[in-house]
């Protein structure tokens, strides 16, 4: 009750106090911290850690035509047993929609809009919202950065350290540099098909036939490419 009669600018300067690398100092810091963002962002999330320079908040103030689409008030889902280390930013000006065990690393960067030109010449620029889904088991490496145009990372893919991600990654995928690519799958395309078969229902598993057009197209066709450009 205390929490939810707060204004925002008072709930923003509470959460840059718990984030402070000097509360680090306090008794019970890590508990109060991990306290202070559950209640005061409202996530429904266990086990999920905080680290010291965290800022989550809307970088403008979200635009009138996408309030109605807002998941919630912050902007923010979190699954359970999610990370975010020190240093990490998190844009909500659009949503973010994180499911369980995503891991971001120090200073990652995570942007929900974009600005673009007024109607006239001299018209202030607009900003456009949108929605980022991060599926389970997603590990974002150091001071890699999700742009807007990104609006699906699949489960269990591995995005490299100070990669720009520009566009939607599937599933397995392991991705770096900037703009993003694809240099690899965690799985092959029959061993990822035996790794679903045993760990979801039959109604939530990545499609075995999408998912070997993208292996072939993102990975295996690119690797002969190569292989044929070294040969010559």
């Amino acid at each position: 009750m205390f929490f939810e009669k707060m204004s925002m600018n008072f709930k923003r300067m509470l959460l840059d106090i718990a984030a402070s690398p000097f509360f680090v100092y306090f008794p019970m810091s890590l508990k109060l911290r991990q306290f202070v963002f559950k209640k005061v962002l409202k996530l429904d999330t266990n086990d999920t850690r905080f680290g010291i320079n965290l800022r989550i908040r809307p970088q403008h103030e979200t635009p009138e035509d996408f309030k109605k689409f807002k998941v919630n008030e912050n902007g923010l889902v979190v699954g359970q047993a999610c990370l975010f280390c020190k240093g990490v930013h998190v844009d909500t000006t659009g949503n973010v929609i994180m499911q369980d065990d995503v891991y971001m690393s120090e200073d990652v960067r995570v942007y929900t809009h974009h600005h673009i030109d007024g109607d006239k010449p001299n018209d202030k620029k607009k900003i456009v919202a949108n929605t980022l889904k991060i599926d389970n088991n997603v590990r974002l490496g150091a001071r890699s950065i999700v742009l807007h145009s990104c609006k699906h990372i699949g489960r269990y893919a591995t995005i490299g350290a100070s990669t720009v991600i520009r566009s939607n990654i599937p599933p397995y995928a392991i991705v770096m540099g900037n703009p993003a690519k694809v240099i690899g799958f965690t799985y092959k395309p029959e061993e990822m098909a035996e790794f679903e078969k045993n760990k979801y229902p039959e109604e939530m598993r990545t499609s075995l036939e999408m998912y070997t057009k993208l292996y072939n197209k993102l990975y295996l066709n690119r690797v002969r490419d190569i292989s044929r450009a070294i040969m010559l």
